[in-house]
Protein backbone atom coordinates (compact mmCIF):
# COMPACT_ATOMS: atom_id res chain seq x y z
CA UNK A 1 0.00 0.00 0.00
CA UNK A 2 1.30 3.45 -0.90
CA UNK A 3 1.61 6.22 1.61
CA UNK A 4 -0.34 9.42 1.14
CA UNK A 5 2.81 11.40 0.38
CA UNK A 6 3.82 8.99 -2.39
CA UNK A 7 0.29 8.94 -3.83
CA UNK A 8 0.26 12.71 -4.06
CA UNK A 9 3.43 12.71 -6.15
CA UNK A 10 2.36 9.77 -8.33
CA UNK A 11 -0.70 11.62 -9.59
CA UNK A 12 1.59 13.75 -11.75
CA UNK A 13 2.85 10.60 -13.50
CA UNK A 14 -0.64 9.30 -14.25
CA UNK A 15 -1.02 9.04 -18.07
CA UNK A 16 -4.70 10.04 -17.82
CA UNK A 17 -3.53 13.49 -16.75
CA UNK A 18 -2.18 14.15 -20.25
CA UNK A 19 -5.67 13.69 -21.72
CA UNK A 20 -7.18 16.54 -19.71
CA UNK A 21 -7.80 19.75 -21.64
CA UNK A 22 -6.62 22.49 -19.30
CA UNK A 23 -8.45 25.80 -19.22
CA UNK A 24 -6.28 27.80 -16.90
CA UNK A 25 -6.21 31.61 -17.04
CA UNK A 26 -8.87 31.96 -19.68
CA UNK A 27 -9.99 35.47 -20.65
CA UNK A 28 -13.06 36.81 -18.86
CA UNK A 29 -15.68 39.17 -20.27
CA UNK A 30 -16.62 42.47 -18.64
CA UNK A 31 -19.98 40.97 -17.65
CA UNK A 32 -18.20 38.09 -15.88
CA UNK A 33 -15.94 40.55 -14.05
CA UNK A 34 -18.93 42.62 -12.87
CA UNK A 35 -20.85 39.51 -11.78
CA UNK A 36 -17.80 38.26 -9.88
CA UNK A 37 -17.40 41.59 -8.08
CA UNK A 38 -21.11 41.74 -7.19
CA UNK A 39 -21.26 38.21 -5.81
CA UNK A 40 -20.54 39.20 -2.17
CA UNK A 41 -23.06 42.06 -2.36
CA UNK A 42 -25.90 39.60 -2.91
CA UNK A 43 -25.01 37.63 0.23
CA UNK A 44 -24.49 40.81 2.26
CA UNK A 45 -27.90 42.13 1.18
CA UNK A 46 -29.57 38.83 2.08
CA UNK A 47 -27.79 38.82 5.44
CA UNK A 48 -28.90 42.36 6.23
CA UNK A 49 -32.45 41.54 5.16
CA UNK A 50 -32.55 38.47 7.39
CA UNK A 51 -31.15 40.43 10.35
CA UNK A 52 -33.60 43.30 9.85
CA UNK A 53 -36.51 40.86 10.10
CA UNK A 54 -35.17 39.25 13.27
CA UNK A 55 -33.88 36.06 11.66
CA UNK A 56 -30.44 36.18 13.23
CA UNK A 57 -29.32 32.59 12.71
CA UNK A 58 -29.90 32.70 8.93
CA UNK A 59 -28.30 36.17 8.92
CA UNK A 60 -25.22 34.71 10.57
CA UNK A 61 -25.00 31.94 7.97
CA UNK A 62 -25.49 34.43 5.14
CA UNK A 63 -22.78 36.67 6.64
CA UNK A 64 -20.42 33.71 6.63
CA UNK A 65 -21.17 33.06 2.95
CA UNK A 66 -20.63 36.77 2.27
CA UNK A 67 -17.22 36.51 3.93
CA UNK A 68 -16.30 33.43 1.87
CA UNK A 69 -17.30 35.10 -1.40
CA UNK A 70 -15.29 38.13 -0.30
CA UNK A 71 -12.28 35.88 0.22
CA UNK A 72 -12.78 34.51 -3.29
CA UNK A 73 -12.64 38.00 -4.77
CA UNK A 74 -9.71 39.01 -2.61
CA UNK A 75 -7.73 35.90 -3.54
CA UNK A 76 -8.35 36.58 -7.23
CA UNK A 77 -7.24 40.18 -6.69
CA UNK A 78 -4.07 38.94 -4.96
CA UNK A 79 -3.19 36.99 -8.10
CA UNK A 80 -4.47 39.67 -10.52
CA UNK A 81 -6.98 37.12 -11.81
CA UNK A 82 -10.06 39.35 -11.79
CA UNK A 83 -9.47 40.60 -15.32
CA UNK A 84 -8.83 44.13 -14.05
CA UNK A 85 -5.84 46.48 -14.33
CA UNK A 86 -3.51 46.64 -11.32
CA UNK A 87 -4.97 49.92 -10.07
CA UNK A 88 -8.47 48.42 -10.13
CA UNK A 89 -7.20 45.31 -8.27
CA UNK A 90 -5.75 47.62 -5.63
CA UNK A 91 -9.08 49.47 -5.42
CA UNK A 92 -10.89 46.14 -4.96
CA UNK A 93 -8.48 45.22 -2.15
CA UNK A 94 -8.97 48.63 -0.53
CA UNK A 95 -12.79 48.40 -0.62
CA UNK A 96 -12.76 44.81 0.60
CA UNK A 97 -10.34 45.81 3.38
CA UNK A 98 -12.97 48.26 4.65
CA UNK A 99 -15.81 45.76 4.33
CA UNK A 100 -13.92 42.78 5.78
CA UNK A 101 -12.19 44.86 8.48
CA UNK A 102 -8.60 43.92 7.68
CA UNK A 103 -5.58 45.14 5.74
CA UNK A 104 -5.80 42.96 2.66
CA UNK A 105 -2.74 44.54 1.03
CA UNK A 106 -0.70 43.14 3.93
CA UNK A 107 -2.40 39.78 3.52
CA UNK A 108 -1.55 39.89 -0.20
CA UNK A 109 2.11 40.48 0.62
CA UNK A 110 2.21 37.42 2.88
CA UNK A 111 0.12 35.30 0.55
CA UNK A 112 2.36 35.96 -2.44
CA UNK A 113 5.37 35.33 -0.22
CA UNK A 114 3.80 31.98 0.63
CA UNK A 115 3.74 31.11 -3.07
CA UNK A 116 7.31 32.33 -3.59
CA UNK A 117 8.78 30.45 -0.64
CA UNK A 118 6.44 27.44 -0.58
CA UNK A 119 8.01 24.92 1.79
CA UNK A 120 11.36 26.70 1.71
CA UNK A 121 13.22 27.21 4.98
CA UNK A 122 12.05 30.84 5.04
CA UNK A 123 8.46 29.98 5.98
CA UNK A 124 7.10 29.01 9.36
CA UNK A 125 5.14 26.16 7.75
CA UNK A 126 8.32 24.56 6.47
CA UNK A 127 10.09 25.20 9.77
CA UNK A 128 7.23 23.45 11.59
CA UNK A 129 7.55 20.43 9.30
CA UNK A 130 11.22 20.04 10.26
CA UNK A 131 10.52 19.08 13.91
CA UNK A 132 10.20 15.54 15.21
CA UNK A 133 6.62 14.25 14.89
CA UNK A 134 4.87 13.20 18.08
CA UNK A 135 7.22 14.99 20.49
CA UNK A 136 5.84 17.42 23.07
CA UNK A 137 7.36 20.57 24.44
CA UNK A 138 7.03 22.01 27.94
CA UNK A 139 3.66 23.67 27.20
CA UNK A 140 2.09 20.41 26.04
CA UNK A 141 1.88 21.59 22.43
CA UNK A 142 3.42 19.49 19.69
CA UNK A 143 7.17 20.13 19.65
CA UNK A 144 7.15 21.40 16.09
CA UNK A 145 5.09 24.38 17.27
CA UNK A 146 7.38 25.15 20.20
CA UNK A 147 10.75 24.46 18.64
CA UNK A 148 10.30 26.48 15.46
CA UNK A 149 7.99 29.41 16.01
CA UNK A 150 10.14 31.21 18.62
CA UNK A 151 13.17 30.98 16.31
CA UNK A 152 11.12 32.04 13.29
CA UNK A 153 9.61 35.02 15.11
CA UNK A 154 13.06 36.02 16.39
CA UNK A 155 14.30 36.18 12.79
CA UNK A 156 16.14 32.89 12.39
CA UNK A 157 13.57 31.70 9.87
CA UNK A 158 13.36 34.88 7.83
Amino acid sequence: MQTTANSAHDIFRDPRLRTVTWRDLVPVSRVEVVLELLLPAVWLALSLLAASTGRYLPALLLSFIFFLTGLRIVHNAFHSALGLPRAANDAVLWVMSLIMLGSLHAVRFNHLRHHTWMMAKKTWKAAAQACRPGARCCSGLPSRTCCTLPRFVAGAGA
